[in-house]
């Protein structure tokens, strides 16, 4: 999987996993099917987290050195664009019918909003400190952050 394997998500459909390689950069893409590397992409520096939108073709990594996330087509395993985040983006979490992902940034407490489609940041939410995890309720489109492991929160985000 390469130096550093992090962050992992599935695309079902597509018949592959994307794991993030912390220490070198990239995003190995194994296909489950044959369970070896189909491809390894270059993202930003530091990657840890992963989600995949497979109605899009898009998988969507953050780069905690960069303060950036880097959106990869799932089709042609090429990096397509870079949004720049907060400082310290960690996690990621997509909402594929509202076209959004929502990246938790740990060195700024906050999540940035993104708009899929434009591929650029459309709001940001200030949270608990050292936000940790992030998921999204498709239905309600309601996203759920946790904080700070001595403390305990959680943050609602409505949009």
């Amino acid at each position: 999987m390469g130096n550093g394997a992090f962050g992992v998500a599935v695309d079902a459909a597509a018949h592959a996993v994307y794991v993030t390689n912390n220490g070198s950069g990239s995003v190995a893409v194994v296909d489950t099917a044959s369970r070896t590397v189909a491809a390894t992409i270059a993202v930003g520096q530091h990657p840890v987290g992963v989600a995949v939108d497979p109605d899009a073709h898009s998988a969507y990594v953050t780069n905690g050195d960069n303060a950036s996330l880097s959106i990869i087509d799932t089709t042609t395993h090429a990096v397509t664009g870079t949004v720049p985040v907060g400082m310290g983006p960690t996690r990621v979490a997509v909402d594929p019918t509202a076209h959004r992902v929502y990246v938790t940034n740990g060195d700024d407490s906050s999540v940035a909003v993104i708009d899929t489609t434009r591929h650029s940041v459309i709001g940001e939410a200030a949270v608990g400190n050292n936000p940790l995890g992030v998921a999204v309720d498709p239905t309600t489109h309601i996203a759920y952050v946790t904080s700070d492991l001595d403390h305990g929160s959680i943050s609602v985000i409505e949009l």
